[in-house]
C-alpha cells in the first residue's frame, strides 16, 4: 500500500529541484506511482474518508479559515454528492458552459449555487490529496459550471484546476487557468507563482519574470520571487543571444542559397561598421 500523498513534501521537492528536467522527473515519478496504486487504495479509503467528512459536516458550518495547502481546502462534503470521477476529456466537453452568462438570480439562488460549487470543490480536494489529478479536474470543472460568474470563489476553482494541470505536465493549460483565476483576483500570489513556474518550463522567461515581479509587489518577503527576479534577466539575455545566432544562421543559409545561383556566397562580402556613424559599408571580395 502506498503512503498518503504529502502535498508539502511534494511541492518542496519540485520547487527545490536544480533544473526543469529534474522537476519534471519528480512529477512524472509521482504520477506513475499513483497510476499503479491509486485505484485500489482509493477504493479502500473512500468510505472511511466519507464517514469522517460526514462527521465534520455540521462543525464546518462555522466556516473555518482555509488552510495553506497547495489547493484551497473545504471540509464540507455531503456523502450523496460523490460521483464517478471525470477524465480531462469529459471535463473538456463541459467547459464551454464555464463562462456562459449568469441568468438573473436571487440572493438565495446565488448562495445555493455557491454551496453546490463548494461541494464539488471539496470532492476535488479529496481527489487531489490522493493524487487523482484527472478526477480532481472534473470536480473543479463542475464547480465552475455551477458557480455564479460574479463570485470571486471562481479564482480558487481555476487555481486548483491549474495545480492539477501542472502535476500532469500540461503547462499551457496551467497558464490558461491561472490567467482566468487572476481575472477574479489579480493579487492571488499562489496562482501567480504557479503561472510563473509554467512559463519557465515553457521557456517563456520574460513572461515568468513579469509574474515574479508582481509577486514581489504583493509579498516582498518571497524568497523564490526575489531569487528569480535576480537570475532571470541573465537567462533571458542568453536565450535572446542564442535565438539571434540561430536566426542569423538561417538567414545566412538563405543568402548563400540565392547567391549560389551566380557562383557567390556571403563570404564574398565584408561588412565594416563606421565607429562614428554606426552605419555599415560593404566591400566585395573575390576569393
Amino acid at each position: 500500500m502506498s503512503s498518503p500523498f504529502d502535498e508539502s513534501k511534494f511541492n518542496e521537492d519540485v520547487f527545490s529541484a536544480p533544473s526543469f528536467k529534474e522537476r519534471e522527473r519528480i512529477i512524472e515519478e509521482k504520477r506513475k506511482m499513483f497510476e499503479e496504486s491509486e485505484s485500489e487504495e482509493f477504493k479502500r479509503n473512500k468510505q472511511k474518508m466519507l464517514d469522517k467528512l460526514k462527521e465534520t459536516r455540521e462543525a464546518s458550518r462555522s466556516t473555518p479559515p482555509e488552510t495553506e495547502s497547495y489547493v484551497e481546502e473545504v471540509t464540507e462534503i455531503p456523502d450523496d454528492k460523490i460521483e464517478k470521477p471525470q477524465t480531462p476529456e469529459q471535463a473538456k466537453n463541459e467547459e464551454e458552459d464555464e463562462e456562459s452568462e449568469d441568468e438573473i438570480l436571487t440572493i438565495d439562488e446565488i448562495e445555493s449555487l455557491v454551496e453546490q460549487a463548494m461541494e464539488h470543490k471539496a470532492v476535488g480536494n479529496e481527489y487531489y490529496k490522493e493524487g487523482l489529478w484527472e478526477a480532481a479536474i472534473g470536480e473543479y470543472t463542475k464547480a465552475l459550471q455551477v458557480c455564479p460568474k460574479s463570485s470571486n470563489s471562481r479564482a480558487v476553482f481555476y487555481g486548483n484546476r491549474a495545480a492539477c494541470w501542472r502535476n500532469l505536465l500540461e503547462y499551457e493549460k496551467t497558464i490558461e487557468d491561472c490567467t482566468k483565476a487572476l481575472k477574479y483576483d489579480e493579487k492571488y500570489e499562489r496562482v501567480l507563482l504557479r503561472r510563473a513556474d509554467a512559463y519557465e518550463r515553457l521557456e517563456k522567461l520574460s513572461e515568468a519574470l513579469e509574474d515574479y515581479k508582481k509577486i514581489l509587489e504583493i509579498n516582498p518577503q518571497s524568497k523564490l520571487a526575489r531569487k528569480s527576479v535576480q537570475s532571470l534577466p541573465q537567462q533571458i539575455q542568453v536565450k535572446q543571444e542564442r535565438e539571434k545566432e540561430e536566426m542569423m544562421g538561417k538567414l545566412k543559409e538563405v543568402g548563400n542559397s540565392l547567391l549560389g545561383l551566380v557562383g557567390l556566397s556571403l563570404d564574398n562580402f565584408q561588412f565594416n561598421q563606421d565607429p562614428n556613424t554606426g552605419g555599415y559599408s560593404v566591400n566585395f571580395q573575390n576569393n
